[in-house]
């Protein structure tokens, strides 16, 4: 008849009142122990098994309190009001077990303590108004605390020196609830969870309650510390870490994880955060993630409020939908950063030298960004350092369709590889040394740079490239089209030993200097090449056009290099084409070579398919050939022919108003040949037409062991005098021969 009466006795091995079965073993003053009566009525020591209910839970709510031994571990704080004093006892399998306080018409349980500590059994807090069973403590009663209702929000404030230790799980029983556990002394957590807690918020803020609701909380110190077997809250919608500093050194796992550091007046539902002024000192590091530490959430949201104090990441962060971190100070990331939805880094300066991925957008903005060494992979890419340099250096940066790096002041990609369908890359000077930038959308890659430098480097896409940029670098580098256009206008361009190339039009507009030397600048399908310069010096480089090359400049240098292309046109002040090739390949227009002062061709070989078309100040043609499978037309006021070759398969026709010197050099023409010259000297030399006429109209005419021949007519129209000692004046087929001299010395000459 008494099996289910139950009273209160003291466990003497445990050291606190538990509830026994009335029929259970309690031990005598002398420790002997002695059953409870079998029948009859109860003396009052066993009165308990008799109460109403109602009288039970009055009593069980009054004695609870003080069924605390010295050694628990979570403790009530006397010094609270009792409306805010929980009852603390254990529950049948000997897990701490907190009746909660009844909570406000808002549903909020405002429960203080002296100490709240958890260990590996974990504890329980009690929003059940009828008897549950639980994860932890198997069966428990009702909390009497309760009859008006369970609560929707559990605030457990500690009030104490010492930080709270999380070391086991925390189970609500009953109705699921949120859970806040405040400790502005600290908090260190090493294998901690939650049960059936809709919400989970750790903070060493002071909570602050308006018309009996939980308004927010008051943040001006405390560290919340996560090591050893880290935390799991997976079961809470949220998970709120509210702290002056934060220190992750295990793993945490969550839904929806916020992190809150530095000093801040933050509400309720955190929507509002504004910093306030903290105690004591600030610290180094408002959030630190350890090397083996790492947050794994549906969304993860780090804030680190406090003004110069960052965040420093080394571990794992990754969100299933969306990870942003955010710092008043530096944000430094050396670990991986991986989101399956959209990443935001913001930071005052932000170092991310880590893995940074995402499946959607990864954006990021600070006054200063490095990026060295990093890997960031995402569909979208958008970073701008506002104030100051975005660098690069060494990085992998792959988005999927836009990359838009923006920087204030210098954009560093040095041994990175950039790529992307679109890039967007803006800053004043961009520094891509050994490194790749390339887009292979159809978009046109457009650069707007002061300062480019792609030394060993390079720049592709698969359309258009415009490059606007003071000066422009490419030294041993690469900037190209592979299916489009490229355009540069600069001030100056060094293409030493580099490449500028195009698969259709190709045009370099350089106001000063374009340096070629070694250098290759490319067409290499349908479209055309114009370059304009003011000085060009492309020694021992390569021009090369599928369709017309267009070369104007004041000072132009081709010497030991190849120039080739379909139509070739030169114009300039002065032409340096020393031991370099010319070749025009097309039988459409001519080569035009356009010089106001010297045309250096020196050793040069400069051919055309078609006529050539030379106009100069001076020829220099030593040791050179000219040839043209057309007409070849040349007017300079003189020609230095020594050694050298002047030929067509079509008309030649030469005016050399001051001086023409074909010493030992050769002037041959299929057809017709006429020359024009103040002073003509052939010692040693031929000139002559192999099937037309020769017209030569001089002021003065030295033939010395030279030769002058025409298959037809052949007209000598010399003023002064016309020396042929030694040479040759040879008409060999039909037509005639007319010679006209004020003075012919013919010693040992034929004519």
């Amino acid at each position: 008849m008494n099996r289910y009466r139950y009273r209160l006795v003291f466990n003497q091995a445990k050291g606190q009142l538990v509830v026994a079965a009335e029929l259970g073993m309690t031990r005598g003053k002398g420790g002997s122990v002695a059953a409870g009566p079998a029948g009859g009525e109860p003396p009052s020591t066993f009165f308990l098994g008799r109460l109403t209910p109602l009288c039970w839970a009055i009593l069980v709510a009054s004695s609870l309190a003080c069924a605390l031994p010295a050694q628990a571990q979570i403790l009530p704080d006397r010094n609270a009001p009792g409306a805010q004093r929980p009852h603390v006892l254990e529950s049948a399998n000997g897990t701490p077990q907190v009746n909660i306080q009844t909570p406000s018409a808002q549903g909020v349980s405002r429960n203080a303590y002296r100490q709240f500590d958890v260990d590996g059994k974990g504890a329980i807090l009690n929003n059940a108004r009828q008897a549950t069973q639980t994860q932890l403590g198997g069966w428990v009663q009702g909390n009497p605390n309760l009859a008006t209702g369970e609560a929707r929000v559990i605030v457990n404030e500690v009030n104490s020196r010492d930080p709270s230790q999380l070391r086991g799980h925390v189970e609500v029983a009953g109705r699921r609830a949120e859970v806040v556990i405040a400790n502005p002394a600290g908090i260190h957590v090493d294998g901690a969870g939650f049960i059936n807690a809709s919400g989970t918020t750790l903070t060493t803020g002071r909570p602050e309650f308006s018309g009996g609701d939980l308004a927010g909380y008051r943040v001006e110190e405390g560290t919340i510390r996560i090591a050893g077997d880290g935390l799991d809250t997976r079961d809470s919608d949220y998970t709120a870490i509210l702290a002056r500093a934060v220190e992750v050194q295990a793993g945490v796992w969550a839904n929806d994880l916020e992190v809150a550091a530095g000093a801040n007046a933050i509400s309720a539902d955190r929507a509002e955060i504004t910093p306030i002024a903290g105690r004591g000192e600030a610290p180094e590091v408002a959030i630190d993630v350890a090397h083996l530490g790492g947050m794994y959430a549906g969304k993860i949201h780090l804030l680190a409020t406090e003004r110069g104090v960052g965040v420093h990441h080394a571990g794992d962060l990754a969100a299933s939908q969306q990870l942003t971190l955010s710092a008043d100070g530096r944000l430094e990331s050396r670990g991986a950063l991986v989101s399956e939805g959209e990443l935001h880094l913001r930071a005052s300066r932000l170092e991310a030298g880590g893995a940074t991925l995402a499946a959607g957008g990864l954006y990021a903005e600070a006054d200063s960004i490095s990026l060295r060494g990093g890997q960031l992979q995402a569909e979208e890419i958008a970073i701008t350092a506002r104030e100051g340099g975005l660098d690069a250096t060494g990085g992998e940066l792959t988005a999927q369709t836009r990359l838009a790096l923006h920087a204030a002041t210098g954009l560093a990609t040095d041994g990175a590889r950039v790529q992307s369908q679109h890039l967007d890359l803006q800053a004043d000077t961009l520094s891509n040394r050994g490194g790749d930038i390339v887009q292979h959308g159809t978009q046109a890659l457009r650069l707007e740079i002061a300062q480019l430098d792609n030394s060993q480097g390079r720049i592709l896409a698969e359309q258009d490239v415009e490059i606007t940029a003071d000066n422009l670098d490419n030294t041993a580098g690469l900037i190209g089209s592979i299916a489009g256009e490229l355009t540069i206008i600069a001030d100056d361009i060094d293409n030493t030993q580099g490449r500028l190339e195009a698969q259709r039009d190709l045009t370099l507009d350089v106001a000063g200097t374009l340096a070629n030397a070694q250098g290759e600048i490319a067409q290499l399908g349908e479209g055309d090449v114009q370059l304009s310069a003011r000085q060009l010096q492309g020694d021992e480089g390569l021009i090369v056009s599928q369709g017309e090359l267009a070369i104007q400049g004041e000072a132009i240098d081709l010497a030991g290099g190849l120039t080739q292309a379909e139509r070739i046109s030169v114009q300039a002040g002065s032409l340096s084409h020393h031991g370099g090739e010319m070749r025009h390949l097309g039988e459409d227009g001519p080569l035009t070579l356009d010089i106001d002062g010297e045309l250096d061709n020196r050793e040069g070989v400069i051919l055309s398919a078609a006529d050539i078309e030379l106009s100069a100040g001076k020829l220099n043609n030593a040791d050179g050939l000219l040839h043209a499978e057309g007409e070849l037309s040349i007017e300079a006021d003189s020609v230095d022919n020594q050694r050298g070759e002047l030929a067509t398969a079509g008309a030649l026709r030469l005016d050399a108003e001051d001086r023409l010197d074909n010493s030992q050099g050769r002037i041959l023409a299929e057809q017709d040949v006429e020359i024009a010259a103040g002073g003509l000297d052939n010692t040693v030399g031929l000139i002559g037409s192999i099937a037309g006429e020769l017209t030569l109209d001089a002021d003065t005419l030295d033939n010395t062991q030279g030769r002058l021949e025409a298959e037809r007519d052949l007209t000598l129209d010399v003023a002064g005098t016309l020396r042929n000692a030694g040479g040759e004046i040879v008409q060999l087929g039909e037509g005639d021969m007319q010679l006209s001299a004020r003075q012919l010395q013919g010693d040992e000459g034929l004519i």
